[in-house]
């Protein structure tokens, strides 16, 4: 390690404020089943002991039309007696936000990016619209969702969980020297895949790369358990976000494949480095020829990629959980702090 952290690596996880008192949290969301981040803010928010009551109005919609399922959502969501209610993106139409008392506080979570950053969707503007505070895991998007009139805007980086990411078992089936998880979406992804597995034994996991490259994935789907097979198996994980444009915006991968020991070799995007260390936390790389060649020479050092890997893990489970994150978004509704100071040297 250096002398010092990244700027953004702000508590470790025993640095966290208690609340100043448990808070009741009305949670929609849809269930996530690839990545699990609704599960893995219920557990940050319960680690903290708050009450959480987690409905999906649009799965309720679905089985009973959505009159009936957004009548029942919301009938149990008022007798649950929330202090504040969480919508996850914008799983919930304005219509039933409006069946909540306006005084109950609203928080929008938008883990994404949308295709056009500056047209976010009219659907996502008109419940952000209705919220007290939107968090966008996207440092460029706060101006934008300001510009559009969205009353209160913060960043918030996302995390790692404490179950679904840990280090996992070696499985012949994803043992490669480099392993891709993603859709081929993209002509600079689809670019550098081609590039990579014309030269390197690579493992790809994801929809559309045998319409898109003619290469067979090994998996069409991956979940925590399988995420973590992958990165205890492969010697180097890419990532390649869908843009590299946007402040401060990377995919959850980053999280993921830090939190489960793995090896990243990412591309750049603006502000990567207020929250990792090249060649400390993990590896990045501006161009298709810089990866390729940043792949052959860490393949050549086992030793390197193990200690940068052990770094990055040791560093997100410390400074970046859904602990993190849960605690931030109360702290910031609420008004209160949220962890004890900035620490700047291990």
């Amino acid at each position: 390690m250096t002398n010092g952290l990244p700027p953004r690596a702000v508590a470790r996880v025993d640095e966290l404020l208690a609340p100043s008192k448990p808070r009741g949290i009305l949670f929609f969301s849809k269930h996530k089943s690839h990545t699990r981040v609704p599960s893995h803010l219920i557990r940050g928010f319960q680690s903290q002991g708050h009450r959480v009551l987690w409905l999906q109005p649009s799965r309720l919609s679905k089985l009973f039309g959505r009159e009936l399922g957004e009548a029942f959502a919301s009938r149990r969501g008022l007798a649950f007696r929330p202090d504040l209610i969480l919508i996850y993106k914008h799983d919930v139409s304005p219509e039933f936000l409006r069946s909540f008392p306006s005084e109950l506080p609203r928080v929008v979570y938008y883990e994404d990016l949308p295709p056009d950053p500056n047209a976010p969707g009219e659907r996502l503007l008109e419940v952000a619209r209705q919220s007290s505070l939107l968090f966008t895991t996207a440092g460029g998007m706060v101006s934008i969702f300001e510009r559009l009139g969205v009353p209160r805007v913060a960043y918030l980086r996302g995390g790692c969980d404490p179950l679904d990411h840990v280090q996992g078992r070696r499985r012949r089936a994803f043992e490669g020297e480099v392993a891709f998880i993603g859709k081929a979406f993209g002509e600079e992804r689809v670019e550098l895949i081609r590039e990579v597995a014309s030269r390197f034994d690579l493992k790809l996991c994801g929809v559309g790369w045998k319409e898109t490259t003619g290469l067979d994935p090994t998996r069409a789907h991956v979940y925590p358990k399988q995420y973590r097979e992958i990165c205890a198996s492969s010697r180097i994980v890419l990532g390649v976000d869908a843009r590299d444009d946007v402040y401060l915006y990377f995919s959850n991968r980053t999280w993921l494949t830090l939190g489960c020991g793995g090896f990243l070799l990412t591309r750049y995007i603006p502000g990567l480095e207020e929250f990792f260390t090249n060649h400390e936390h993990l590896v990045w790389f501006h161009s298709t020829q810089e990866a390729l060649e940043l792949i052959d020479h860490y393949l050549k050092l086992d030793l390197e990629r193990e200690r940068i890997a052990r770094a990055g893990y040791d560093y997100v489970h410390a400074y970046h959980t859904f602990r993190h994150a849960t605690a931030e978004i109360i702290g910031t509704a609420f008004g209160e702090p949220w962890h004890r100071g900035v620490r700047r040297a291990q």
